[in-house]
């Protein structure tokens, strides 16, 4: 006789084989392995810590290029059942460092323009 590993109750063999499920509370009594699903290492994942690489030493295309590199390791992780590979966990962190970094970089040459519009402005006025 099989028992159910949920509730213990005792089942019975009537139909020949042995029961799927449990007839009282419906637990599976023999549940099939479900393989897990495998995880690679995708080639978006790569293309995407290269780009963020590359975004850190290329000025003009930089922010496109951590926009490309951030875009790529998105998905690579919907790509790979929600889990990010290493690679693609790399380009997402280096896109993202490069984003702040260029934004600094930005906002400092963007306030040091306004500085010496100012400047110039004040002396011309005199």
């Amino acid at each position: 006789m099989i028992y159910c590993r949920n509730c213990g109750k005792q089942l019975s063999d009537d139909n020949g084989g042995r029961p799927n499920f449990c007839t009282v509370c419906g637990a599976p009594v023999n549940p099939l392995p479900v393989p897990a699903p495998a995880r690679s290492d995708s080639d978006l994942g790569l293309i995407s810590m290269i780009l963020s690489i590359v975004s850190f030493f290329v000025p003009l295309v930089g922010i496109p290029l951590a926009v490309a590199a951030l875009i790529l390791a998105v998905k690579d992780k919907s790509k790979n059942f929600g889990k990010f590979t290493k690679y693609g966990k790399a380009g997402l962190i280096c896109s993202l460092v490069s984003l702040g970094l260029q934004g600094i970089q930005i906002a400092f040459n963007v306030g040091r323009m306004l500085l010496t519009f100012l400047l110039l402005l004040g002396a011309a006025s005199m």
